[in-house]
Protein backbone atom coordinates (compact mmCIF):
# COMPACT_ATOMS: atom_id res chain seq x y z
CA UNK A 1 0.00 0.00 0.00
CA UNK A 2 0.97 3.84 -0.31
CA UNK A 3 1.92 6.15 2.38
CA UNK A 4 -1.30 7.32 2.69
CA UNK A 5 -3.08 4.24 2.82
CA UNK A 6 -3.51 1.52 5.27
CA UNK A 7 -3.78 -2.48 4.48
CA UNK A 8 -7.28 -3.92 5.80
CA UNK A 9 -8.16 -7.27 5.19
CA UNK A 10 -5.71 -7.56 1.97
CA UNK A 11 -7.17 -4.54 0.37
CA UNK A 12 -5.53 -1.26 0.33
CA UNK A 13 -7.61 1.54 1.37
CA UNK A 14 -7.39 5.58 2.03
CA UNK A 15 -6.69 5.79 5.80
CA UNK A 16 -3.67 5.95 8.47
CA UNK A 17 -0.81 3.74 7.44
CA UNK A 18 0.81 1.35 10.77
CA UNK A 19 4.08 2.12 10.97
CA UNK A 20 6.78 -0.46 10.26
CA UNK A 21 6.83 -2.12 14.03
CA UNK A 22 3.35 -3.12 13.19
CA UNK A 23 3.55 -6.15 10.50
CA UNK A 24 1.56 -9.14 12.68
CA UNK A 25 -0.23 -6.23 14.49
CA UNK A 26 -0.03 -4.85 18.27
CA UNK A 27 -3.55 -3.67 19.04
CA UNK A 28 -3.73 -5.68 21.98
CA UNK A 29 -2.19 -7.28 25.23
CA UNK A 30 -2.67 -10.84 23.38
CA UNK A 31 -0.67 -9.80 20.18
CA UNK A 32 1.55 -7.59 21.45
CA UNK A 33 5.39 -8.10 20.11
CA UNK A 34 8.50 -8.56 22.07
CA UNK A 35 10.34 -5.18 22.34
CA UNK A 36 13.82 -5.47 19.53
CA UNK A 37 16.88 -4.70 21.27
CA UNK A 38 19.26 -2.68 19.50
CA UNK A 39 21.74 -1.98 21.68
CA UNK A 40 23.05 -4.24 25.09
CA UNK A 41 21.75 -7.57 25.51
CA UNK A 42 19.06 -9.39 27.09
CA UNK A 43 20.67 -9.68 30.42
CA UNK A 44 22.23 -6.32 30.97
CA UNK A 45 21.82 -2.72 30.05
CA UNK A 46 19.76 -2.67 26.73
CA UNK A 47 18.07 0.04 24.82
CA UNK A 48 15.68 -0.65 21.88
CA UNK A 49 17.27 2.63 19.80
CA UNK A 50 15.03 5.35 19.00
CA UNK A 51 12.60 3.93 16.68
CA UNK A 52 9.67 6.11 15.27
CA UNK A 53 6.29 5.14 15.31
CA UNK A 54 2.51 5.77 14.17
CA UNK A 55 -0.51 5.81 16.12
CA UNK A 56 -3.76 6.14 13.73
CA UNK A 57 -7.29 7.13 15.48
CA UNK A 58 -8.18 4.92 17.62
CA UNK A 59 -5.04 3.05 17.66
CA UNK A 60 -3.20 1.30 20.65
CA UNK A 61 0.08 0.54 20.66
CA UNK A 62 1.56 -2.69 22.77
CA UNK A 63 4.60 -4.40 23.35
CA UNK A 64 5.45 -7.13 25.56
CA UNK A 65 8.68 -6.86 27.22
CA UNK A 66 10.73 -9.72 29.54
CA UNK A 67 11.66 -8.40 32.80
CA UNK A 68 14.44 -10.15 34.92
CA UNK A 69 14.54 -9.96 38.62
CA UNK A 70 15.56 -6.64 40.22
CA UNK A 71 15.64 -4.36 37.04
CA UNK A 72 14.16 -0.94 36.43
CA UNK A 73 12.86 0.12 32.97
CA UNK A 74 12.65 3.64 31.57
CA UNK A 75 10.60 5.30 28.63
CA UNK A 76 10.84 7.58 27.05
CA UNK A 77 8.41 8.88 24.10
CA UNK A 78 8.62 12.98 22.00
CA UNK A 79 5.75 13.41 20.00
CA UNK A 80 4.18 16.52 18.00
CA UNK A 81 2.43 18.50 20.38
CA UNK A 82 -0.34 19.58 17.67
CA UNK A 83 -1.52 15.88 18.18
CA UNK A 84 -2.21 16.09 21.32
CA UNK A 85 -1.00 14.35 24.36
CA UNK A 86 -0.35 10.75 24.50
CA UNK A 87 -0.39 8.20 27.48
CA UNK A 88 1.87 5.42 28.23
CA UNK A 89 1.87 2.93 30.63
CA UNK A 90 3.77 0.49 32.17
CA UNK A 91 1.08 -2.99 32.81
CA UNK A 92 2.13 -6.21 34.36
CA UNK A 93 0.74 -9.48 32.79
CA UNK A 94 -2.19 -9.72 34.72
CA UNK A 95 -3.22 -6.77 33.10
CA UNK A 96 -2.55 -4.47 36.14
CA UNK A 97 -1.83 -0.62 35.75
CA UNK A 98 1.58 -0.34 37.56
CA UNK A 99 2.74 3.00 36.34
CA UNK A 100 1.40 5.83 33.81
CA UNK A 101 2.98 9.28 32.91
CA UNK A 102 1.26 12.54 32.80
CA UNK A 103 -0.21 13.13 29.30
CA UNK A 104 -0.29 16.35 29.58
CA UNK A 105 3.38 16.98 30.30
CA UNK A 106 5.97 18.34 27.46
CA UNK A 107 8.43 15.32 27.70
CA UNK A 108 6.74 11.77 28.11
CA UNK A 109 8.35 9.55 30.30
CA UNK A 110 8.12 6.91 33.24
CA UNK A 111 10.65 5.11 34.77
CA UNK A 112 9.18 1.96 36.97
CA UNK A 113 10.18 1.29 39.88
CA UNK A 114 11.48 3.61 41.86
CA UNK A 115 15.34 3.26 42.89
CA UNK A 116 16.47 -0.23 44.80
CA UNK A 117 13.14 -1.14 44.17
CA UNK A 118 13.77 -3.61 41.65
CA UNK A 119 10.76 -5.30 39.50
CA UNK A 120 9.76 -9.08 39.58
CA UNK A 121 10.93 -11.42 36.95
CA UNK A 122 8.27 -11.83 34.35
CA UNK A 123 6.54 -10.29 31.36
CA UNK A 124 5.32 -6.70 31.27
CA UNK A 125 3.33 -4.51 28.46
CA UNK A 126 3.76 -1.29 27.32
CA UNK A 127 0.88 0.73 26.24
CA UNK A 128 1.09 3.64 24.19
CA UNK A 129 -2.61 5.84 23.29
CA UNK A 130 -3.62 9.02 22.53
CA UNK A 131 -5.78 10.97 24.49
CA UNK A 132 -7.28 13.20 21.45
CA UNK A 133 -7.69 10.92 18.71
CA UNK A 134 -8.52 13.43 15.55
CA UNK A 135 -5.63 12.51 13.54
CA UNK A 136 -2.46 10.07 12.84
CA UNK A 137 -0.05 10.81 15.68
CA UNK A 138 3.44 10.35 15.09
CA UNK A 139 6.01 9.73 17.95
CA UNK A 140 9.64 8.43 18.84
CA UNK A 141 9.66 5.57 21.91
CA UNK A 142 13.18 4.40 23.54
CA UNK A 143 12.82 1.78 25.97
CA UNK A 144 16.32 1.16 28.69
CA UNK A 145 16.50 -1.60 30.56
CA UNK A 146 19.31 -1.79 33.12
CA UNK A 147 19.74 -3.93 36.32
CA UNK A 148 19.36 -2.56 40.09
CA UNK A 149 22.81 -2.01 40.61
CA UNK A 150 23.36 0.50 37.71
CA UNK A 151 19.65 2.11 38.18
CA UNK A 152 20.80 4.96 37.50
CA UNK A 153 19.58 6.46 33.62
CA UNK A 154 22.26 8.56 31.83
CA UNK A 155 20.99 11.50 30.13
CA UNK A 156 20.58 10.76 26.40
CA UNK A 157 22.54 14.59 25.62
CA UNK A 158 25.42 13.56 27.48
CA UNK A 159 26.07 9.87 27.87
CA UNK A 160 29.14 10.11 28.87
CA UNK A 161 29.57 12.76 32.02
CA UNK A 162 30.54 10.64 34.60
CA UNK A 163 34.35 11.00 34.45
CA UNK A 164 36.27 14.14 34.18
CA UNK A 165 37.61 13.01 31.03
CA UNK A 166 33.77 13.15 29.57
CA UNK A 167 32.92 16.51 31.40
CA UNK A 168 30.99 18.40 29.11
CA UNK A 169 32.34 21.87 28.73
CA UNK A 170 29.40 24.57 28.76
CA UNK A 171 28.19 26.83 26.00
CA UNK A 172 27.13 29.64 28.60
CA UNK A 173 26.98 33.16 26.91
CA UNK A 174 28.73 36.37 28.86
CA UNK A 175 26.30 38.70 30.76
CA UNK A 176 25.86 41.67 28.77
CA UNK A 177 25.40 45.33 30.67
CA UNK A 178 23.25 47.88 29.88
CA UNK A 179 23.86 51.44 30.99
CA UNK A 180 21.17 54.52 30.59
CA UNK A 181 22.81 57.26 28.74
CA UNK A 182 20.67 60.88 29.15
Amino acid sequence: CSANEACLGGRCVLGCADDPYEINGDQSMDVAPHIEWTLGEDAGVRSSGIQSRTLCPQDEDWLKINMAQGERIEVVIESRPSSGPLEVSLINALGDVLVTNDPWSITYALRYPEPRQGIAVGEYYLRVRAMSQIETHPYQLEVRVTPQEQACFSDRNDPNDDTPSGAQQFGLTPALRFTEQA
